[in-house]
């Protein structure tokens, strides 16, 4: 399962994040820095005292990960997680776990860490948990968790979401049979500063008899934060666009989904008056070529 091998180099250039070896080799030197710089992802930050959620520009994260001990340390500069208050700091001794099938890369850390910022003062981190799809070269960072000092629980949340699974439309006719597909892409992209998401759906097909899917854009609708995720929740209905024209004979409404980041996207809404569709899907496996063009020239338009 190779999720955005081929969508990781785009997503990496036009975001902003960097990979690379300390040599020239990178069979020759086991270590991997990793840069995720703040304009590929936002910070939501939960005060676990009062259970509210807030949104805050994203820190750096610098990973330097040794594929040969398994060890990496993790270098944070500029993290907000309250109103006023900003944290820097370094993790040591993260340990690293390779899951060769899935071609993914797991950072933990078995025991609470404590760590002193710029300030002298200490911090508790707990529960890290970052996720990373190893694409040889150009690794890229999908999931970013922890706790800070047992009050504040920090999710980075990646800015490009693409997601496929299961689709099933239901009509409201009883002369049409549910139908299901599982070539629809959903491509989310956040605005964390307007708190808005661009809702992008790429082969859609919601009838047998449909004679060709269609890319649709559910233009941008506002998100909130909660413990699930991402919530997206938009009864008024709206006409999505096709190819920049709007598309009055598939209105969507009753929007309501849920994104968990970088795990699934599910949720419902009604299309043309009379098809419900679930959406049951999760982060994208494998993406088609034409498919994928477009997903790029959307990152760089928004």
């Amino acid at each position: 399962m190779k999720i955005f091998k081929t969508l990781a180099a785009a997503t990496l250039l036009l975001a902003g994040a960097t990979a690379c070896d300390n040599s020239n080799d990178i069979d020759v030197d086991p270590v991997v820095n990793l840069v995720l710089n703040p304009n590929v992802s936002f910070t939501t930050a939960k005060n676990i005292s009062d259970n509210s959620w807030a949104i805050y520009d994203a820190p750096t994260y610098n990973f330097k990960i040794n594929t040969q001990t398994f060890n990496v340390s993790l270098e944070t500069v500029k993290l907000n997680y309250a109103e006023g208050k900003t944290i820097s700091f370094t993790l040591e001794n993260l340990l690293l776990s390779v899951d060769p099938q899935n071609n993914a890369w797991t950072i933990t850390n078995r025991n609470p860490l404590v760590v002193r910022d710029t300030d002298g003062n200490d911090h508790e981190i707990a529960g890290f948990n970052a996720y990373i799809f190893s694409t040889g070269r150009a690794p890229e960072i999908v999931r970013i968790e922890y706790t800070l000092d047992n009050a504040y629980k920090i999710r980075g949340v990646m800015k490009y979401n693409a997601f496929t699974g299961k689709t099933t439309i239901t009509a409201a006719s009883p002369a049409l049979e549910p139908y299901e597909n599982e070539s629809t892409v959903y491509f989310l992209i956040l605005n964390h500063k307007d708190k808005k998401a661009k809702i992008l759906l790429y082969d859609a097909k919601f009838a047998q008899g449909m004679p060709r899917p269609l890319d649709m854009d559910f233009l941008s609708q506002p998100f909130t934060v909660a413990d699930e995720g991402i919530m997206i929740n938009v009864p008024e209905g709206f006409d999505p666009l096709n190819n920049n024209t709007p598309y009055p004979n598939w209105k969507v409404s009753d929007l309501d989904l849920v994104m968990n980041p970088c795990r699934s996207l599910d949720g419902s809404f009604t299309c043309g008056g009379s098809f419900t569709v679930a959406v049951d899907t999760e982060s994208a496996i494998t993406i088609n070529s034409d498919v994928l063009r477009k997903m790029t020239v959307a990152m760089g338009n928004y």
